[in-house]
């Protein structure tokens, strides 16, 4: 969050784009998932240290479309990603086997993978169109910066 512009330049229902004052671009999407009923009202049962997900009513993923026009010059997009595949440390314990005790080299380890995918491309055309699709509890910063 605290990459987000000062300007709110557009939000709706899973996004938001924001500007800075240097004129770099923030486009954040995201994919919340709501609490299924059940737990909602207070039933655990599905709740244990292993199925955290099983609380949450069942949503396929979201996609989104952007297109950008007029961009003036070319532009940095660097990309910030996380969701049960990309930083999560809860699913890369599950799949270490969810041990109970953990040595100092899992924490490491674990500790290494608690932070975002970061991918950067290079856009140079005028009009930049992009299709992004995040799963159930995904997260993705898109940081446009220009490149003079």
């Amino acid at each position: 969050m605290q990459k987000l512009g000062d300007e709110l330049l557009m939000q709706g229902d899973g996004y938001a784009f924001t500007r800075k004052s240097d004129g770099s671009l923030q486009l954040l999407f995201y994919h919340y998932v709501h609490v299924d009923q059940l737990f909602a009202s207070g039933d655990w049962s599905e709740l244990s240290g292993s199925t955290r997900y099983d609380v949450f009513e069942e949503k396929g993923s979201k996609a989104f479309e952007i297109t950008l026009n007029q961009l003036a010059g070319p532009y940095k997009c660097t990309s910030y990603q996380l969701d049960r595949e990309h930083g999560s440390v809860f699913d890369e314990w599950m799949t270490m086997g969810a041990p109970d005790f953990l040595t100092q080299e899992e924490i490491q380890y674990l500790n290494s993978r608690g932070g975002p995918v970061i991918r950067t491309e290079l856009v140079e055309q005028d009009s930049w169109r992009k299709e992004i699709v995040l799963p159930p509890h995904g997260v993705l910063l898109l940081q446009l910066e220009r490149q003079f």
